[in-house]
């Protein structure tokens, strides 16, 4: 009797629990259904590379974004275009283009074609196509002998476009092409550096940070400087931060922000040992444009708990796209 008096009363509670988590389970989607101009996400496509797609669009405001995907399990270039709607105006695979070993692709608009930049075996190519999607010519190799882990592409608002790329910690280096011929001779900028990452801002200055990585742990400074003439002299650059690297922990960084006003520098540590084993911390430092010399203090990022905030609308023509995750 004891057992025919429970189990309806186990199954209550559990058809209540369940029906509580179903509810719990929904929410998010009513929710969201509810923000006004916002449509549910729809795949346009899939990347065979872990880095981010990216995205540009044009004068017109059509959209364009870049993909390495596979087709009989070989890669190539794919570049997808919308229009304003988001409707697909056209969809090109370039199969002529065999990839192998490629990541960090990138795409631009210059005023007049769209230039696509990726590596491919440690080499930094780059390819144009004009905006129905025909290819100008095969790609270019950028970078020479040089063997490229990273790089960085910006342009500015009359679509000169700069270009640095550099080694890897074992093979450091940065290097610059010249923003008006990509294809001349690159500028060396920093024998020890690493990760540039690179912004113009409204006037036309490009604001560029990257870092140093010694061996071993310890210090590990991050550079910036600016070069507002559209040239790379000697000695622009100063340290800003200098965070520290202790036991198994990864720095994930520079990267490099631009508001009005100041210029942000931001970076991660992931923590592998220790009681704080699998944790990521993001720190930032800034500074009056022009004004480096007196950098603030690191200050740790905090993400509020609650989206119930005070928002201030941001002007749309400081608006710049990109997709990933922070």
């Amino acid at each position: 009797m004891t057992t025919a008096w429970r189990f309806p009363h186990i199954l209550g509670r559990l058809l209540f629990l369940a029906a509580v988590l179903t509810a719990c389970a929904g929410q998010p989607e009513h929710f969201w259904l509810k923000a006004p101009g916002w449509s549910r996400a729809q795949l346009v496509g899939n990347t065979r590379v872990g880095d981010p797609v990216p995205i540009t669009y044009d004068d017109q405001g059509q959209l364009y974004i870049f993909l390495i995907s596979a087709r009989d399990e070989v890669a190539h270039l794919r570049v997808i275009s919308f229009d304003r709607h988001g409707e697909v105006v056209w969809d090109r695979t370039y199969g002529e283009i065999i990839l192998t070993g490629s990541k960090k692709p990138q795409i631009h608009w210059d005023g007049e074609l769209l230039q696509l930049f990726w590596i491919n075996h440690n080499g930094l190519y780059r390819a144009m196509l004009d905006t129905s999607g025909n290819l100008l010519g095969p790609p270019n190799l950028l970078s020479g002998e040089t063997i490229v882990d990273h790089f960085d592409v910006t342009s500015n608002s009359s679509g000169s476009i700069a270009v640095w790329y550099a080694g890897s910690q074992e093979d450091p280096g940065i290097y610059a092409l010249p923003p008006g011929d990509l294809t001349d001779a690159a500028t060396l900028i920093d024998p020890e550096g690493i990760m540039p990452d690179l912004q113009y801002d409204k006037a036309g200055t490009l604001h560029a940070i990257w870092a140093r990585y010694p061996p071993g742990g310890g210090e590990k400074p991050f550079l910036y400087a600016a070069y507002p003439d559209q040239a790379y002299p000697a000695g622009r650059e100063s340290i800003v931060a200098a965070p520290r690297v202790i036991g198994t922990s990864v720095l994930e960084g520079p990267h490099l922000g631009l508001d009005n006003d100041h210029v942000y520098i931001f970076w991660s540590k992931i923590l592998f040992s220790g009681l704080e084993a699998g944790t990521s911390k993001t720190y930032y430092v800034y500074f009056q444009k022009g004004k480096h010399a007196t950098v603030s203090a690191d200050q740790q990022l905090l993400v509020p708990y609650s989206y119930d905030l005070t928002y201030q609308t941001f002007p749309t023509s400081d608006l710049k796209l990109a997709s990933g995750s922070l």
